[in-house]
């Protein structure tokens, strides 16, 4: 490999890893502006009128179905561009425990997983749940 090919290589590595952190940034953010969102939306729609909370009710379910295919979008970009970022390290020979996303493979973050998902789900159900209840209940 050129010099050139191999700083070609390093820079785009190197932007590419950049690129994933702020996706990974991206997705924290994401998280605090839904629970804002959907705070807000339910504390006004609890001071308002009736009918127009009933139809305004689904509003906040529909928001956070939106941030959360947005939020597995993102996830699943990451995932390509750390594949390709592990096969790269792969290719100029690193030894085996070197390389972030080689490292992932053999002790991946499984917790991390598993609280997004469980974020999300608590999320949908929440906004499922409430506007049957508050319908039921007035």
């Amino acid at each position: 490999m050129t010099p050139v090919q191999q700083d070609l290589l390093i820079a785009e590595y190197n932007a590419l890893r950049a690129e994933n952190l702020l996706r990974i940034d991206h997705l924290a953010a994401q998280a605090r502006h839904i629970l804002v969102l959907n705070g807000a939306s339910w504390a006004w729609m609890l001071t308002q009128d009736e009918l127009l909370t009933r139809i305004a009710y689904w509003i906040p379910l529909l928001i956070t179905l939106l941030f959360w295919a947005n939020n597995f979008l993102t996830i699943k970009t990451i995932r390509r561009v750390s594949g390709y970022l592990k096969h790269m390290t792969e290719k100029v020979d690193l030894p085996h425990e070197l390389g972030w996303e080689r490292y992932l493979k053999t002790h991946p973050l499984g917790h991390m997983s598993r609280w997004t998902f469980f974020f999300w789900i608590v999320l949908v159900v929440g906004n499922f749940v409430l506007p049957i209840y508050l319908m039921i209940a007035k």
